[in-house]
């Protein structure tokens, strides 16, 4: 083991040895604002300290790291200083390899979280604009990895090129909501429904649509219809069949969600067709199903691994004052164990999540980022702020990040964790 040291010597101090730490360390990539954590337990590493050795017990501040891949565990690092006596020194110190490497532990174990977010596109959730990216980025005090908007129908099924250029070109992934919803007041409408969608009755535009996404040259993520086991769009299982089985398909499969599968492999399949290669795919649920029956569930809904890339889930606390608090992993866990259960290779995305604000919110949001960023869910790999506030008085939704200074501080330090990356979600 190599250790260099630099300093003026007035007094000599001899370490025997220091039995075993463990130093979390911070690996900058090549890639702008790229981080990622690293524990020395899971690589070999060169890591450079300042040690402060005018108290008995040595104290290291980091100043920087060079790792050496390695799939070995570490030892618990050792010291010998040479003869030295100034207040600070410069040391470098290199792991030793561990004479017993756990299996199951490797370099690639580092775990990162890209940070995505819905940055306020306004009411109708389209509304994109590099301001608002730059705002919010602002106020979390990171950027984005991607940013997310709604492709709504009312206007008809049409390509959001626009809105897909403005966040591409700002260097980030688009993840664009497909919501076939003729109205934004309507749970149950005519226009765009599940079976019609899932017999084909779209087909034109959404082969356009395809092929316009294909020729972007852009990587970009799509969830269709999200929140499919809630009742608050028209597209919920509720809405379309819920628990039935005898009107539409299989009659020991109920119809809500049946309804659901098949639209979805159809818009799947007919982007495969287009050679829309460029198109990742989000099967995002709800935390919290609504209604609680047996059959609305996320297996029933499911299009399966082969059509899909990620799994996602929205966790939301109180959305108003009248609300009851809920805990951010009392709403995540069950969830979780549900999506990965399903699909336990894929990962998992928390695509939305937020709370109005409240006198819990603070510690909500501190949660939520500390049990994300302790790999307690170690599935997941993205997570995306509803950053949006509307109404006023009793009936105000304030979910933005700085609704108050304390909620925006919570906000910032928690995402300012070196787990939480900005690299594109999806690499050009």
């Amino acid at each position: 083991m190599l250790f260099i040291l630099q300093s003026t010597l007035y007094w000599l101090l001899l370490v025997s040895s220091i039995s075993a730490f463990v130093i979390m360390a911070t690996v900058y990539t090549a890639e702008p604002h790229t981080y990622h954590t690293l524990d020395t337990k899971k690589a070999s590493s060169t890591i450079v300290h300042t040690v402060d050795i005018t108290h008995q017990n040595i104290t290291s501040t980091q100043l920087g790291i060079v790792t050496t891949p390695s799939s070995t565990d570490i030892q618990p690092v050792n010291l010998e200083l040479a003869t030295s006596t100034p207040t600070t020194e410069t040391i470098v110190l290199e792991a030793l390899p561990a004479s017993k490497p756990t299996p199951t532990t490797t370099a690639t174990d580092t775990y990162s979280v890209f940070h995505g977010a819905f940055p306020d596109f306004g009411g109708t959730e389209d509304i994109v604009t590099t301001e608002r990216l730059a705002e919010f980025e602002t106020l979390a005090g990171k950027q984005l990895s991607f940013a997310q908007f709604s492709n709504n129908w009312t206007t008809g099924i049409k390509f959001p090129a626009d809105d897909i250029a403005t966040i591409s070109e700002y260097g980030i992934t688009p993840l664009i909501r497909i919501m076939p919803r003729s109205s934004f007041r309507n749970q149950k409408q005519s226009d765009y429904t599940l079976y019609d969608i899932a017999t084909g009755v779209y087909d034109n535009e959404l082969i356009t649509w395809a092929q316009q996404a294909r020729d972007t040259n852009t990587p970009l993520l799509i969830t269709f219809a999200p929140e499919m086991n809630g009742d608050w769009f028209s597209w919920g299982g509720r809405h379309n069949g819920g628990g039935t089985t005898d009107d539409y398909g299989d009659t020991t499969t109920a119809d809500g969600p049946e309804v659901y599968k098949d639209a979805y492999r159809h818009i799947i399949t007919l982007f495969k067709e287009q050679q829309a290669s460029n198109v990742s795919w989000l099967f995002q649920i709800n935390a919290t199903p609504a209604p609680h029956r047996a059959w609305n569930t996320p297996e029933n809904y499911y299009p399966g691994d082969e059509y899909i890339d990620w799994l996602g889930i929205s966790v939301y606390g109180a959305t108003t004052q009248r609300e009851q608090t809920t805990a951010f992993d009392t709403l995540l866990a069950p969830a979780y164990e549900q999506v990965t259960n399903l699909a336990p290779n894929k990962p998992v995305m928390i695509a939305e999540f937020g709370i109005t604000e409240r006198d819990s919110k603070p510690s909500w949001i501190q949660t939520a980022l500390t049990s994300i960023a302790s790999e307690l869910y170690p599935n997941v790999q993205a997570i995306s702020y509803w950053h949006e506030s509307w109404g006023s008085g009793n009936s105000a939704v304030e979910l933005r990040i700085d609704s108050s200074t304390q909620s925006n501080n919570n906000y910032r330090t928690g995402i300012a964790q070196p787990v939480f990356i900005s690299t594109p979600l999806l690499p050009r």
